[in-house]
């Protein structure tokens, strides 16, 4: 969405009293349009339907097992459920209304009281359509026949108690039910040991996994390779970056500040990604504190032009900081050439500088090494409006500190 010549992007919050949701309202959507929804629990239900030119034609159920993210979403794991009247009577009624053509999914929710309440409609095939499949109502089949003026069979049995599963979106969810506050009513958690137990299903021939299908092991392969492969892609990745923070912590930055004691700097180059949160307050307050120095704020984020959100000029000018002739600016080789010191604010802004400008880190410092309790990561407040007066007092408080450095 488009606010105030910036784009943002949101994302659903649940409000679990009053005080969340107004709060919710009065930052993270002030001054936007919003759709709100009361929040039901219970087990999400899909009726998966197609229609030829109005009239029902197939019908298959589904209910979740496990959703992801925790907060609900599409199902990891799912199993067919028998054909419910009630509920295949109501999606018969909105999509017939609609003068519905082709395959849609109604989904419900169905409370603890048993109360079905509509979601939503998905108005093309849907993720748990491997579900159908292997059930025996074989949707894609049927559209060829819609498309191609043949006539649709009646409607199929279906075997019902069959579960498949999504297996590299199921690892995701059991990592994240690992961790998850399973006293929290707004996670949809399942317990741990019946959850692993699940994974025995197969063995029984009571589940089947979404892309594992024996006459194309190719499939198969890359199926494996993207769940295991991947964990252990991360694994290292993990390990690196844990070098990496501990090198740059412990070696890299304590020789840069090193260098840097009692020099004079005429010329400062301050990054961040996008150039409208920290790096614009960050000069500005540079500017006071090193008044006949050149300072410089520029990003990584290749779209330019752009002003500084509401939220970060109005926690400005509480300080007594104008930004609102500020736009970003994209990093160039000739600011890096330039600039005697480069000031960035995370690793993200040190992994963009090393892929463009290699050669400029021997004079790039971290701005939050120079906070008390030194640090690599002066969080970007872009997505958390909430957060920008911790964020310029950390800014003011390293900017405060390099200055004592520099005499």
């Amino acid at each position: 969405m488009n606010v105030s010549g910036v784009v943002r992007e949101f994302h659903v919050t649940i409000a679990s009293d009053l005080e969340q949701w107004h709060a919710a309202l009065a930052s993270t959507y002030q001054g936007i349009p919003v759709q709100q929804q009361q929040y039901v629990t219970g087990k999400g239900l899909g009726v998966e339907m197609l229609f030829e030119h109005g009239a029902p034609r197939w019908a298959f159920l589904h209910e979740r097992v496990h959703e992801l993210p925790l907060t609900g979403g599409g199902s990891s794991y799912r199993v067919s459920v028998a054909l419910r009247d009630n509920l295949v009577e109501s999606a018969t009624r909105l999509l017939s209304a609609l003068d519905w053509h082709g395959v849609a999914m109604v989904e419900f929710k169905i409370t603890p009281q048993g109360d079905a309440c509509l979601m939503e409609i998905n108005p093309r095939l849907w993720g748990s359509l491997a579900l159908a499949i292997d059930c025996g109502v074989n949707f894609p089949a049927a559209l060829l026949c819609l498309s191609t003026g043949r006539p649709v069979p009646p409607q199929p049995k279906y075997r019902v108690g069959y579960y498949t599963r999504n297996v590299a979106r199921d690892v995701e969810w059991f990592k994240r039910n690992l961790k998850a506050n399973h006293s929290d009513p707004l996670l949809l958690t399942a317990p741990i040991v019946p959850s692993a137990l699940e994974w025995l299903r197969p063995l029984a021939g009571k589940e089947s996994w979404d892309f594992f299908c024996w006459s194309d092991p190719g499939v198969i392969w890359g199926e494996v390779n993207s769940v295991v492969g991947g964990h252990l892609r991360r694994a290292a990745g993990a390990v690196m970056r844990r070098v990496r923070r501990q090198y740059l912590r412990h070696v890299d930055q304590p020789r840069i500040l090193r260098t840097l004691r009692g020099r004079p700097i005429d010329r400062m180059l301050i990054l961040c990604h996008g150039n409208i949160c920290r790096s614009p307050f960050a000069a500005a307050m540079a500017a006071r504190q090193f008044p006949s120095a050149s300072i410089t704020s520029a990003g990584f984020y290749p779209k330019t032009a752009r002003p500084s959100p509401d939220f970060v000029l109005d926690s400005a000018r509480q300080l007594g900081i104008d930004l609102s002739q500020h736009r970003s600016q994209c990093v160039d080789a000739q600011m890096i050439e330039d600039a005697q010191l480069i000031l960035i604010m995370d690793l993200r802004n040190y992994e963009s500088l090393k892929k463009s400008f290699p050669w400029a880190l021997k004079k790039t410092l971290f701005l939050g090494m120079l906070l008390a309790n030194p640090q690599l990561e002066i969080e970007d407040p872009y997505d958390d409006p909430d957060s920008m007066p911790t964020v310029q007092s950390q800014l003011a408080g390293a900017l405060a500190e390099l200055g004592r450095l520099l005499r």
